[in-house]
């Protein structure tokens, strides 16, 4: 009896470790997604933006000159 109560008591150990570390790993993913999302959001918009002020730039010194 006490064998197997030992094996079950690390059998829910394990599981509960298994548990604890598959949600830290989910959380980490999530936090990293989204700081991704939001840095490539950023960063993109700040390209558009900076992309539209050289072409518009461009057309403008083309037309002047």
């Amino acid at each position: 009896m006490e064998r197997d109560m030992g094996k079950n008591g690390k059998s829910r150990i394990k599981v509960c470790v298994g548990l604890v570390s598959f949600r830290l790993v989910w959380f980490i993913v999530v936090r990293i997604s989204l700081f991704v999302y939001v840095f490539l959001g950023f960063f993109g918009s700040t390209c558009l933006v900076v992309l539209a002020a050289l072409s518009v730039k461009i057309t403008h010194f083309g037309c002047c000159s």
